[in-house]
């Protein structure tokens, strides 16, 4: 068997060992022709969501035992690009395949594009048209079960953040966090109601139905956090005696001040090893329109030294961006560092791709004002940061597993486009674009809001 050969049986098979591994039945049959058909494939489950880059590389090497082989597995395999794609379709709709004698090429995958603003895509046509047909083609979020370089982090509400700790068993004994333990005694006392005292079967059974609803969930926390809050407070004043003595209301605060730091943010990541992680806060613009001061501190940062060149490059910035550039705050680290651009657009000179197959580029500042200048580019293809978030050793993985960011993987139009006078916040947007629970804690999020039009709620 040539090596082009076994490297398309490896992607197979690797495919294959992901779909096992997700919730549901997938059941295989071999045609009178001798090909292989997938019959049936159930949606989403997180384990399929494993890492963007790590199946393609782990196939290659198994594949072969010297350089020459593993650089042609290398070229013969899927591109990040795609084997993102077919995730992403593979999680939203399963793999559609034809009956047997139905022609092979027919085979594929398909999926059913998720409209959640017109009033975004009509923005995203006026600001990017090229983007925006990218965006209404194919535009796909998904979560993953960890933070991926080219990928997003979602803060989450409070409530979906203290909810998470709730104990699934049946019982508010069974392990749990602080908060989950308080959650779960005003579950197990409202599953009671009505109920015998020797129907405590029932009882369970009710504690993990509702401890899975995700709308019941959120309103219960809702209404504990309301009366801790209001327990500790006389006066409009916290009171430190009571705060000690109430069950978690010292963790409440805490984290609720965390909260009201970071609400709604969306990070986009750029950076991960094992020493820690990078990305930038994408939906909070800070300027509109780049001047002087503005230009100094995007391409020199606060502390540089200008000599004469410098100001001829911050005068073409200026002069290339003008009003229409927007610069965004990405967060509190390294907030006096000369910022960070990123664009969509392939070749730029002295940009790199922070991931392979996200198509999301970093750098080419000269090159992009030169570009602007030029008319090549518009001012509203680059986005620009000041700032940045950081996270040291396993402080990520903690802040995901305790319910603060949910990983999400998505379509580069999402992450590239311009957050500015969105008629649906981003935050919304890709949180709807994952749909499930995440779809219906956005709609929760809406109600709270008065900012929004009907249209977009």
């Amino acid at each position: 068997m040539g090596l082009r050969s076994i490297n398309n049986a490896m992607y197979i098979f690797a495919v294959l060992a992901l779909i096992l591994n997700a919730s549901g039945v997938s059941c295989f049959t071999v045609s009178p022709n001798g090909a292989t058909q997938l019959r049936t494939v159930t949606s989403t489950s997180s384990n399929l969501c494993r890492g963007r880059q790590r199946i393609s590389p782990l196939v290659q090497l198994s594949m072969s035992n010297n350089k020459d082989e593993a650089n042609e597995a290398a070229s013969s395999g899927p591109a990040p690009d795609e084997w993102r794609r077919f995730r992403a379709s593979l999680i939203e709709g399963g793999i559609k395949t034809t009956d047997e004698g139905v022609p092979e090429q027919e085979v594929g995958v398909e999926t059913e594009r998720r409209v959640v603003s017109q009033g975004n895509e009509k923005l995203l046509q006026e600001q990017n048209k090229l983007l925006a047909d990218e965006y209404i083609r194919g535009v796909w979020a998904h979560e993953t079960p960890e933070a991926e370089v080219g990928g997003l982090l979602c803060r989450l509400p409070i409530e979906a953040q203290l909810s998470k700790g709730v104990p699934m068993g049946g019982s508010a004994s069974e392990g749990g966090t602080e908060w989950g333990k308080i959650i779960a005694s005003r579950l197990e006392e409202e599953a009671k109601l009505g109920l015998e005292d020797d129907e405590t079967e029932v009882a369970k059974e009710r504690f993990a139905s509702w401890s899975r609803n995700t709308a019941y969930l959120y309103r219960v926390t809702q209404k504990l956090i309301e009366d801790k809050i209001h327990a500790v407070i006389e006066g409009g004043h916290f009171q430190r005696e009571r705060i000690e003595k109430e069950k978690g209301a010292k963790e409440l605060i805490i984290k609720y001040a965390e909260y009201q730091d970071s609400w709604q943010e969306v990070v986009l990541m750029l950076d991960s090893n094992v020493h820690g992680s990078s990305g930038v806060v994408i939906n909070r613009p800070l300027a509109s329109g780049i001047g002087t001061e503005m230009g100094c501190r995007v391409l020199l940062g606060r502390q540089a030294a200008i000599g004469d060149a410098d100001v001829q490059l911050v005068r073409d910035f200026c002069k290339a961006f003008g009003d229409k550039g927007v610069v965004y705050r990405g967060g509190g680290e390294g907030i006096e560092d000369k910022g960070i651009c990123l664009h969509g657009i392939a070749g730029l000179e002295g940009a790199q791709e922070i991931s392979p197959g996200t198509g999301i580029y970093r750098g080419g500042e000269f090159a992009a004002i030169q570009g602007v200048l030029s008319g090549h580019y518009d001012p509203l293809d680059f986005r620009w940061f000041l700032g940045r978030k950081e996270w040291r050793d396993a402080n990520l993985e903690q802040q995901v597993s305790d319910g603060r960011y949910q990983p999400v993987a998505c379509a580069r139009s999402v992450a590239i486009k311009q957050c500015i006078a969105l008629p649906k916040p981003l935050w919304h947007e890709v949180m709807e674009l994952c749909g499930g629970k995440f779809g219906e804690l956005s709609k929760l999020e809406i109600q709270k809001r008065d900012d929004l039009s009907e249209a977009e709620k």
